[in-house]
């Protein structure tokens, strides 16, 4: 019932040409990021394969040369995500304002708001992750004063 709403009745929301102009170059600004993290990305992955395959030489053996490929491949795949939003954001947001099509902007929002949920939830997660390394230090610190 209340798509029907929606469908029916005009949005009412138009871009001034500041907001045009400050989403142009946000969406310019994402672009450049955004390549500069697949660059990351390649990198970080070109890392973890070096890792794997020098990882008897690095002076450890191979488990820490695997280890280390892992922490690599793992940040990496993480890394790709935010990366991928953002510069779908930024490339929709700019062929959206170019075209004037709101939903190839729609979709630019999309990516964006996706890129934040993300992000909240990774903070979140690292945040967990540093209250339990808390809470372990400090029944360490209990259990090793007790001894």
């Amino acid at each position: 019932m209340d798509t029907e709403f929606y469908n029916e009745q005009p949005q009412g929301l138009s871009i001034n040409l500041a907001s045009r102009d400050f989403l142009q170059n946000t969406a310019r600004w994402g672009k450049f990021l955004a390549i500069v993290g697949f660059v990351g990305v390649g990198i970080m992955v070109l890392f973890g394969v070096i890792a794997l395959t020098m990882g008897a030489s690095l002076g450890g053996g191979a488990i820490s040369g695997t280890f280390l490929s892992l922490f690599y491949l793992l940040f990496a795949a993480l890394y790709l995500l935010p990366v991928l939003y953002l510069y779908r954001f930024s490339s929709n947001m700019q062929t959206g304002l170019m075209t004037e099509d709101e939903e190839t902007i729609a979709a630019s929002f999309k990516n964006l708001k996706s890129l934040f949920k993300f992000m909240g939830v990774l903070t979140i997660v690292f945040l967990g992750f540093y209250a339990l390394a808390l809470l372990a230090m400090f029944f360490g610190v209990a259990i090793g004063s007790s001894i």
